[in-house]
Parts: structure tokens; C-alpha cells; sequence
């Protein structure tokens, strides 16, 4: 009877550490998923203004080598100094 006692309480002490667990993983992989959506969009945010200073760049030189008297040339020279 002693044995079947120890046999009894190691099968629930299993199962509740199983629950446990399982509880554990779900709220680090909800963490997990969290962070993921957060660093995904700041790093989406970073690539948005790095293209749009880079759009800017170029709108804003061909903007000067069509209404003022700059050459392409001169654009790319000075174009640099707008996307940083």
C-alpha cells in the first residue's frame, strides 16, 4: 500500500508540474510574440525614414536641376548631404 501510495503522489506531482509548465510556455511565448511585433516595427519605422529621406533626397535635387541651374552632375555631388 506504501508503494502504490509513493507511485500515486509521483504520477500528480508530474502532472502538476506539467501544468505548470505548460503555463510557463504560453505567457514566454506570448512575450516572445510581443516583442517580435515591437521590434518589427521599429525596425519598419527605421526603414520608412531611411527611404523617405532618400525619396526627399531625390525629389528635392531633381527639383534643383529642373527649376534652378544645377547640373545632375552637382546633384549627386550634394544629394549625399540630404539622406543623413
Amino acid at each position: 500500500m506504501q508503494r502504490f501510495h509513493m507511485i500515486v503522489m509521483k504520477c500528480l506531482h508530474f502532472v502538476v508540474m506539467h501544468f505548470r509548465y505548460n503555463r510557463n510556455l504560453f505567457d514566454a511565448k506570448d512575450f516572445g510574440i510581443q516583442k517580435g511585433v515591437i521590434s518589427g516595427a521599429g525596425i519598419a519605422f527605421v526603414f520608412f525614414v531611411i527611404f523617405a529621406m532618400y525619396a526627399l533626397a531625390f525629389w528635392y535635387g531633381g527639383k534643383l536641376v529642373r527649376e534652378e541651374d544645377y547640373t545632375p552632375g552637382q546633384m549627386l555631388i550634394v544629394s549625399p548631404v540630404f539622406k543623413f
